[in-house]
């Protein structure tokens, strides 16, 4: 899992503050990790969860909090985002409950 300790509170002013960098990213409901995910675009897809109250992805809606590791590249990300997904799920027997499959 992304190896920052650091929890950010899912809030407005927090989502703003995110850097328009390709990321690998978790998001929680409370203590429980509820999504892995990647983007080239940390910031706009955070806005866009934010904007819409994640009304596309209501699974999603529950989160807390996130972490974030910022990349050098997408590409990057997404192979970040495989492999905590495939760590979680060799710990877990599961992939966290708003991943569908590991792509």
């Amino acid at each position: 899992m992304i190896p920052d300790t650091k929890r950010y509170t899912w809030s407005e002013e927090n989502v703003d503050r995110v850097q328009a960098d390709p990321a690998v990213y978790e998001l929680y409901e409370n203590d429980e990790l509820i999504y892995v995910g990647s983007t080239n675009n940390l910031n706009e897809r955070f806005t866009g969860y934010s904007s819409s109250k994640f009304k596309d992805e209501p699974c999603k809606k529950a989160t807390t909090t996130y972490k974030r590791q910022y990349m050098s590249t997408e590409a990057s990300a997404r192979t970040s985002e495989k492999i905590y997904l495939l760590e979680y799920q060799s710990a877990n027997g599961k992939l966290p409950r708003c991943n569908k499959k590991i792509t």
